[in-house]
């Protein structure tokens, strides 16, 4: 994930930052959306049986390759909620 650094932080660092100093009314907006989008997996997960105990087992047995796939797309959200924050304009 070496390439995807912007001025030598990570996405994810660079998420804090925006996070840290956008406005608060968009930052708001966006901690929103994410939490509906993680409520909408929940209830998806649990509509096809799958627990919370269940993803955590899931997640402890996780090969070093699905753990970098888990980074990656770390990154790729925190890519897409940057472009959401700054994107967007009160």
């Amino acid at each position: 994930m070496q390439d995807l650094e912007m001025f030598g932080k990570s996405p994810l660092q660079k998420w804090h930052e925006i996070i840290r100093n956008a406005s608060p009314t968009l930052v708001e907006m966006e901690l929103e959306r994410l939490l509906g989008m993680l409520s909408l997996y929940e209830l998806f997960l649990e509509s096809k049986g799958i627990d919370s105990a269940e993803v955590q087992r899931f997640s402890l047995s996780l090969d070093e390759e699905q753990k970098q796939n888990v980074r990656e797309l770390i990154d790729s959200l925190a890519i897409e909620s940057m472009g959401n924050i700054l994107g967007n304009h009160e």
